[in-house]
């Protein structure tokens, strides 16, 4: 052993002791209501302290369609509500495969605790804002929400993460994990965990 790694080896655990532990880091979620929202949850709970849940409340299907025709017109968004009731009857005949894997890998879809839900029309209300500052939490962990706005992501100076089911950039919207595969692309059939910015997918 050099003398310098002896030296150097009481400084880097001075280093370790001051680093920030787990359960010290504050969290709040800014979520959608579905099952992944729930099990994400349940998962970072056992080491981080999470101190609000922000649950955006869901959109109503015919104001979704409504939109999607106006951005995208009527047969692209015929083709779209299509592949989605193909995949919720996927999703019902693949109930025990679920089921299975979630034993696997220990995740949990309990109902987040009602003391830590805040329910809201849209995570970029008043409200969201006016709870982000209150709380001034170290991160913010986004699921399933509609894109965040400016105002919200500067009124805190948290870390916002954003997870994506697909690898960005090259598989972008809801199902990319499922458009990899078909084009037999296992390589990137994975889950993107990204920093929010004021780009979109930037």
């Amino acid at each position: 052993m050099r003398p310098t790694e002896a030296l150097s080896r009481p400084r880097l655990a001075a280093e370790a002791d001051r680093r920030v532990k787990p359960s010290d880091f504050k969290v709040v979620m800014l979520v959608d209501s579905s099952e992944l929202s729930r099990i994400m949850y349940n998962a970072l709970s056992r080491d981080f302290s999470i101190a609000r849940v922000l649950v955006e409340e869901d959109v109503s299907p015919l104001v979704l369609i409504r939109k999607r025709v106006k951005r995208l017109g009527l047969m692209r968004t015929i083709g779209q509500v299509m592949f989605v009731a193909f995949n919720r009857v996927v999703s019902r005949l693949s109930r025990c495969r679920i089921a299975a894997l979630k034993r696997h890998y220990e995740l949990s879809d309990a109902a987040i605790p009602a003391e830590k839900v805040v329910m809201v029309e849209s995570v970029n209300d008043e409200e969201s804002i006016a709870l982000l500052r209150q709380i001034e939490p170290d991160a913010v962990v986004v699921n399933g929400t509609r894109i965040i706005s400016e105002r919200v992501l500067a009124a805190t100076n948290a870390v916002f993460l954003n997870t994506h089911v697909g690898i960005t950039p090259r598989y972008r919207g809801v199902h990319g994990c499922y458009w990899a595969l078909v084009c037999n692309d296992r390589s990137n059939c994975g889950v993107t965990v990204h920093l929010v910015d004021r780009g979109v997918d930037t």
